[in-house]
């Protein structure tokens, strides 16, 4: 009896960690794409961008946000054995 109670919780709790969605991939997590597309649609209707204006305009932007990316990168790169040695004390 008791381990049948055992088994049958060992199976359940199994079960629900299965259960867990996934770790999101990247930075923007499992809904990156999603975001980017909702962000694309509505600077194009908040900016009033043609079709024509869009397809110039946002590929402009894609690079822009990488370079800003790789700039954090730096920055954290760099910032990291200063905290590191704050933390020290």
């Amino acid at each position: 009896m008791k381990r049948n109670v055992i088994l049958s919780i060992f199976l359940i709790s199994t079960g629900l960690l299965l259960a867990q969605p996934g770790r999101p991939k990247g930075p923007g997590g499992q809904y990156g794409e999603r975001m980017e597309m909702m962000m694309i649609w509505k600077l194009t209707d908040h900016l009033g961008l043609s079709q024509n204006q869009a397809e110039k305009f946002f590929p402009v932007m894609r690079e822009h946000q990488k370079e800003l990316m790789e700039i954090r990168k730096e920055e954290m790169e760099l910032f990291d054995p200063t905290f590191a040695k704050v933390k020290k004390g």
